[in-house]
């Protein structure tokens, strides 16, 4: 099962579990969830941001006490996320179970980590509340709306509308600290853009100084046309840091054919 399989499975999933226990808003009521799956979350002074274990009891989730509350969201959300794998797998005898094991096995590049951060995604930006406030085009500024409503970060919103967007884009964090140079933090490309060739051409500091100054990079040694960004800036002790979402076609180097694109990206549910 490729990975854009496991993406359409995983949001069946989520999407009947989130009905199923009636978490039909935005923000999604996590502790709600967590319940629904025999879990209970608990804040603690923690090194890591947050794990699941058995207890007597059913599961307990610890969060780090400290961590900014989207963070906290998040975390909670990954390992709720790890409890839906966990319910999938133990339910042998269902057609969710199979389905699970058989991509499980197959997809590449994909492990329980992986998963649960794509669960939280999806369980904390669910495709109907994105497509409602977003519809057939965004920019950055409707991101930063759209992760206040549903409280979690530009990240997690940014991410999430790539990984639903129809349209080929990019979206990538860059920082710099005082006066060293731009470096790419990470980035999350569309299911029609291989995201080794969009590393591959962020990890040139030329590039992605064009892009975060809203330009064009287009040039037969890059591995992606790279159309104009919309950028988020910030600027904190020092440290700068951009969020971007960039308008890609994949270049003739490749030898494949160019997709065209509006100044717009189109999301689907």
């Amino acid at each position: 099962m490729r990975a854009r399989e496991v993406a359409l499975y995983l949001e069946q999933v989520c999407a009947h579990r989130l009905y199923e226990v009636g978490c039909d808003s935005v923000p999604t009521n996590l502790d709600r969830l967590a319940t629904s799956l025999g879990a209970r979350i608990q804040y603690e002074q923690l090194h890591d941001e947050g794990s699941v274990e058995r207890d007597s009891e059913g599961y307990l989730i610890r969060i780090k006490s400290d961590s900014p509350e989207v963070r906290k969201r998040f975390s909670i959300a990954h390992e709720i996320g790890h409890l839906i794998i966990a319910k999938l797998l133990c339910e042998k005898d269902s057609e969710d179970y199979k389905r699970f094991r058989r991509f499980a096995h197959v997809a590449e590049g994909l492990n329980e980590e992986t998963l649960a951060n794509q669960i939280a995604g999806i369980l904390l930006l669910p495709a109907w509340f994105v497509q409602s406030r977003v519809g057939d085009a965004y920019s950055v500024s409707t991101v930063v709306k759209l992760a206040k409503e549903a409280n979690v970060s530009i990240s997690t919103a940014l991410i999430r509308i790539v990984h639903l967007s129809t349209a080929p884009c990019v979206a990538f964090m860059a920082r710099r600290a005082g006066a060293g140079p731009v470096r790419l933090m990470w980035h999350w490309t569309s299911q029609s853009i291989d995201s080794a060739s969009a590393k591959s051409d962020l990890a040139d500091e030329y590039v992605l100084q064009t892009l975060i100054q809203g330009g064009y990079a287009r040039d037969e040694s890059l591995a992606l046309n790279w159309l104009g960004c919309d950028c988020l800036y910030r600027n904190f002790d020092n440290v700068t840091t951009w969020h971007g979402l960039a308008r890609v076609e994949v270049s003739n180097r490749l030898s494949m054919t160019k997709k065209q694109t509006s100044g717009e990206l189109a999301v689907h549910p």
